[in-house]
């Protein structure tokens, strides 16, 4: 499944992210654009039509419902084939992908690995015979305008990267060789950028409109048909085109400057696979995005249409003649309504181009022969219903006619149904997906927000126990208790690291260099535990370009959470030699101590291995494994299973009573707490690996270091901001872990519950002797939550001795230090 990078707002909360998935409401953590313009019906009524295409786009062959609309509205399975050939290669050209073959997947997708023109090739070049075999107005467009050139240019562009890339497969060019090959490209690209800028051109889309296609519908309806140009507050009245003028037809331009658009991307990827960081192609890519919101504009404006009524379109003196009512209900109640053979009120909506005499010529035939011979017909065709009754309130008008008691409840009944019927010729003309490839343009011409060339893995962490040693844990000073103290067991851990990570390919004309780091990052605050993200200190996020709001720009927020940092290496992806480097480096670190409850049957007195092997003999075993399957001794990574699990007589798991016994993996596996927290000076021996694109990063703990983490960070400088752009990765090292009774936990809960309990009984007192307001030094900040967190618990007490001393000391006793053993 296609990943989602960004999404458009296309007006009234309803967003179309990059997988072509319509949204209600904005996405969290993606860059959000505005469409320059926004939809202009009801977002409820456009949310149906527009969700139902769009999954149909993503699998054509699981939704006739959509097919039928399709051919409801005129367009065959071929423009439908190529929207939906447009919308999957969407999809897929966003995403960052930082893998090796980055543009070679990308040209896959086109078929250009293939002999012949790609399958999304032949869809358009089948859509663009037809139209000009079967539409004039279009064939001399073609002629006119050269179009047939400019596609064909667009096709040896990208057939020109697909031999490239085949040989580049097969081939290790030298630096020289890989020079001169981007440069013969970028020539090439500055040769065809004016083809697919043609493609994009409004101008190129104006084409001579013949009355004579044009004689049984739009001449009859301009009083009511309407389009919606943006800006426009209400919908705009359609002037009838005078014979031969030019005026802008769509037909073919949808399948093919959209076609064209994506042409354009894939084949840049293939030029410079990492273009969004260098900032090459920006211009064209701004320009080619604006280019087509005049497209989607000039749509609105001219092409697609729908029906508008006022009051007066309804009201007296407007009447029915009595052959356009008749009467319902039976003596002496009857009641008159408009007849379903009343033509007054065509509503709907109706593309200008496609629905012509052609589209609905069959229809309004077989409807006249219909009624003059009295059968039935349908009165809808497309977006347009041709019988459309009001629901009006009839009552009589002279010379034995009827009119129109509630003229503004018709009007709105019937402008809401044309606002359905628009958002359904929306969904299926093209212009969702023209927003999106306009979206798709701005944001390829955006600097990435996560890396283009680096690749990573999940770190693989294990550890060695140690000799464990018998100490005696503190509690923090807790109100109205004072300390508690337990002894407990002490475990050292020898950790190991590995980290894994891809590079630019070497294939490359133009190096990326990066910088790799080890850093550690602030960790607490006070007595706290905070763990950190790397988001905390380095995060790139959008904003909205000054020079045009329409473009987003990379603005990253760096933080002052960095404490310390050790650089392993610089430089680019090594094409000849192997970059290794071996040491031992001090860095400062927050660190902090597991504190692991240790649950009934397990105690401190009695060794873990033995309760263990006691409880096995009575049927614990290992989950989805036989009885007898003994735990290996040793289990890496890959193998780690939970060590133990219980019969079914035992109601709990082993991994609630003690969580680790043998070597295992180094990743948290165990429930435990973050204590103790310290900045302290950590001692890491590091071993880099950095051979062609594949780079290894081995890190080993000193065994008298506690818990803390390190980050292996990549970083590179983008091109058109200068700023650094990091990918890090998290090496967790648990190198300490101590080992708790429960009960330490359990008077450590209850000693907070005390003071709860205290504070709640002196807020009562207060609120007697005072009138508290919500900003009370005392109480006035307190909620319910708070009387469990010790911080706000000191807090408490802190103000209650500055301005309350007296009663302080009146709900209080003499605090105390619980000691006892495990």
């Amino acid at each position: 499944m296609a990943q989602s990078v960004f999404a458009v707002h296309l007006g009234g909360g309803l967003y179309l992210d990059s997988t072509g998935s319509l949204l209600q409401g904005a996405p969290d953590k993606l860059p959000v654009y505005e469409a320059p313009f926004k939809i202009p019906v009801d977002p409820k009524k456009a949310k149906g039509a527009i969700e139902e295409v769009q999954k149909a786009l993503s699998d054509i062959n699981k939704n006739p419902d959509v097919l039928k609309k399709f051919a409801e509205f005129g367009f065959d399975t071929a423009i439908l084939d190529v929207l939906s050939s447009i919308a999957k290669i969407a999809s897929v050209i966003a995403p960052v992908l930082a893998v090796a073959a980055i543009a070679v997947d990308i040209l896959k997708l086109f078929g250009m690995f293939k002999d012949g023109p790609s399958p999304l090739e032949t869809l358009v070049k089948q859509r663009f015979d037809e139209l000009e075999s079967n539409v004039e107005s279009i064939k001399a467009l073609i002629q006119s305008k050269d179009l047939r050139t400019q596609r064909v240019a667009i096709e040896n562009f990208t057939a020109d990267i697909r031999t490239h890339f085949t040989q580049l497969n097969n081939v290790n060019p030298t630096d020289a060789q890989l020079e001169n090959d981007r440069n013969r490209l970028l020539t090439l690209e500055d040769q065809k950028e004016d083809a697919v800028g043609t493609l994009l051109d409004q101008a190129t889309w104006l084409a001579n409109f013949d009355r004579d296609e044009h004689t049984r519908v739009w001449p009859w309806l301009q009083k009511v048909l309407r389009t919606y140009p943006p800006g426009a507050t209400t919908p705009v009245p359609v002037v009838f085109p005078a014979d031969g003028s030019l005026q802008f037809d769509h037909r073919l331009m949808v399948p093919l400057a959209t076609w064209a658009a994506e042409s354009y991307i894939a084949a840049i990827r293939g030029i410079v696979p990492e273009f969004r960081s260098t900032g090459e192609f920006n211009g064209n890519l701004r320009l080619f995005a604006n280019k087509v919101d005049d497209l989607v504009s000039s749509m609105r404006t001219y092409a697609l249409a729908r029906t508008y009524y006022r009051k007066e379109d309804f009201a007296f003196p407007v009447t029915l003649d009595t052959y356009e009512v008749v009467a319902t209900g039976s003596f002496p109640h009857l009641k008159m309504m408009v007849s379903a053979r009343c033509s007054r009120w065509p509503v709907g909506a109706m593309d200008l181009r496609y629905h012509g005499d052609r589209f609905f010529g069959e229809f309004l035939d077989g409807h006249f022969r219909a009624e003059f011979f009295g059968y039935p017909h349908p009165t809808r065709c497309g977006g347009m219903n041709f019988r459309w009754t009001p629901p009006a309130v009839l009552e009589p008008a002279p010379f034995n006619q009827w009119q129109i008691a509630n003229p503004e409840e018709c009007a709105a009944a019937a402008n809401a149904q044309a606002d359905q019927d628009y958002a359904d010729l929306l969904s299926v003309s093209g212009y969702t997906e023209l927003v999106r490839i306009a979206t798709l343009l701005r944001n390829q011409a955006t600097e990435p927000d996560r890396s283009e060339t680096v690749s990573v893995s999940k770190p693989a962490l294990y550890r060695d126990p140690q000799p464990q040693q018998d100490v005696v844990i503190t509690s923090d000073p807790i109100f109205m208790t004072g300390t508690i103290s337990s002894a407990a067991r002490r475990e050292p851990q020898k950790c190991v690291v590995k980290a894994l990570a891809g590079t630019q390919p070497i294939k490359r004309a133009r190096p990326t260099t990066y910088r790799i780091v080890l850093r550690t990052l602030r960790a607490f605050h006070g007595k706290r535990w905070h763990e950190s993200t790397y988001s905390q200190y380095h995060e790139p996020r959008y904003e909205s370009d000054p020079s045009d709001p329409k473009f987003l720009r990379m603005a990253i927020f760096q933080s002052d959470a960095a404490l310390d940092q050790h650089v392993l290496a610089s430089g680019a992806s090594p094409r000849t030699s192997v970059v290794e480097r071996e040491a031992t480096a001090t860095l400062k670190a927050h660190t902090f101590d597991w504190w692991i409850p240790v649950k009934a049957p397990f105690s401190l007195a009695v060794p873990f291995d033995d309760t263990m092997t006691q409880l096995r003999a009575f049927g614990w075993t290992q989950p989805n494994q036989t009885a007898n399957n003994q735990p290996g001794s040793m289990q890496t990574l890959e193998h780690h299973q939970p060590i133990l699990a219980p019969s079914a007589t035992w109601v709990g798991s082993f991994s609630d009573l003690v969580p680790e016994l043998y070597w295992q993996s180094g990743q948290e596996r165990w429930e435990g707490q973050h204590r103790d927290p310290r900045e302290q000076n950590v001692s890491i021996k590091y071993k880099l690996r950095w051979q062609g694109d594949r780079l290894s990063v081995n890190i080993e703990n000193d065994p008298d270091d506690r818990n803390y983490v390190v980050f292996l960070v990549l970083e590179e400088q983008l091109g058109l901001s200068g700023a650094w752009l990091h990918t890090a990765i998290p090496l967790p090292v648990n190198g300490q872990l101590t080992y708790v009774p429960q009960k330490f936990f359990d008077d450590e809960a209850g000693a907070i519950a005390k003071a709860a309990s205290t504070i709640s009984e002196f807020s009562r007192l207060y609120a007697e002797s005072r009138t508290p307001g919500p900003i009370d030094p005392v109480v006035g900040w307190i909620r319910p939550g708070d009387l469990m967190n010790p911080d706000s618990i000191d807090r408490f007490v802190v103000a209650a001795r500055e301005h309350a001393p007296a009663m302080l000391t009146q709900v209080t006793g003499e605090q105390s230090t619980i000691t006892h053993e495990g």
